[in-house]
């Protein structure tokens, strides 16, 4: 075995063992890893240019380079097992690479901490789901976690789009096809237009990036398929704003028509640290689809009042970030710190964990 394909051994094994979830490698420097949401050093070694190359050509699996690329998404299955999703990008006219290590197998609902108002996301009805959150924050995870549910409890199509494939869903009772941008299809469009020709029940688009990829959620949802869809927003009001913004001016109060009329549920999240021990925990923001979320989907003057009405919809399972904040505070989960440093209001958590006896006044 080459020497950078030992170093790359040692570093994929050291950053598992360690329960990193990202490694970060740069010519000249020693790697980096994640863990908890900590970035840490790993001392003892400093790469070179020929080293993230050989690693680079290593873990894409030995293929070309995409002419004039600066930047690279893929997946690479380690020998012991394990896999990653790849990054490769240019800094200084040389590559550099992000690797994050995904779990061996789906987690479940209750390991993740997934609210109950998910069950009823991922049953087989037409319509489009979305989970939101930033980079990070386990909107993968999630989404793949409702799409294994859907797969072993029911008998269903499944096709995904994926920038790159990640987690494999194993459901002997389901027809699974899992694409990958740049490998099994130029672009999430053109592979959304060919599953719409598959006889789908269920689509995953790992993410929508731009008005092409909403146009063809929305189109899939509009023509009775169930669509999962992840989308880098903090807030179910902000997932609302972004998504009619990617729209032309004067297409985009129709635009709102056809959220108001196809979504489903939205479920926003974000990772923080355990107060007691390592590990990270989930914190979600639910947004069931009600006529009173409608109107608000489709009046921008009153898309303001979201938070208010989802922390009025317990009575359909909806809840606000703030509440689950709350909520593991007072579970003893999270650092009352912590939790008011994420919260869409800051001050007004403050004051309730202060009224609650929470925090000292």
């Amino acid at each position: 075995m080459s020497q950078p394909s030992l170093l790359l051994q040692k570093l994929l094994a050291g950053a598992a063992s360690a329960g990193a979830s990202d490694i970060h490698l740069r010519a000249n420097q020693q790697p980096f890893v994640r863990i908890d949401g900590h970035l840490r050093c790993v001392n003892g070694v400093t790469l070179t240019e020929a080293d993230i190359d050989a690693i680079l050509l290593a873990t894409s699996g030995n293929r070309t380079v995409p002419a004039g690329a600066t930047e690279w998404e893929y997946s690479y299955d380690a020998p012991d097992l394990r896999r990653f999703r790849g990054h490769a990008f240019r800094e200084n006219d040389r590559w550099a690479i992000a690797l994050r290590l995904i779990p061996a197998s789906v987690p479940g609902f209750q390991e993740l901490r997934l609210p109950v108002a998910v069950k009823s996301l991922v049953e087989k009805a037409a319509g489009l789901t979305l989970i939101t959150g930033p980079t990070g924050s386990g909107k993968t995870t999630t989404a793949f976690s409702m799409l294994q549910h859907t797969c072993t409890a029911q008998s269903v199509h499944l096709i995904s789009i994926e920038d790159p494939v990640e987690f494999r869903i194993q459901a002997p009772g389901s027809c699974i096809a899992q694409r990958e941008v740049g490998r099994d299809t130029p672009s999430y469009e053109a592979g959304l237009k060919g599953a719409l020709r598959e006889d789908p029940d269920l689509l995953f688009i790992g993410e929508i990036r731009d008005r092409p990829s909403l146009e063809a959620a929305l189109h899939a949802s509009e023509t009775g398929h169930g669509v999962i869809a992840t989308i880098h927003t903090q807030s179910t009001a902000h997932t609302i704003q972004r998504l009619v913004a990617m729209m032309p001016t004067e297409e985009q109060p129709a635009t709102r028509e056809r959220l108001a009329d196809c979504m489903r549920g939205i479920v926003s999240q974000r990772l923080l640290p355990r107060k007691k021990g390592r590990g990270r925990v989930l914190a979600t923001e639910v947004c069931m689809n009600s006529h009173s979320v409608k109107d608000l989907i489709r009046d921008p003057a009153r898309l303001r009042g979201m938070v208010q009405l989802l922390e009025r919809g317990g009575d359909r399972f909806m809840h606000s970030l703030d509440q689950d904040l709350t909520a593991l505070v007072r579970e003893g989960v999270v650092e009352a710190e912590i939790a008011i440093g994420n919260a869409t209001s800051p001050t007004d958590l403050r004051r309730n964990l202060t009224l609650a006896g929470l925090v000292a006044a």
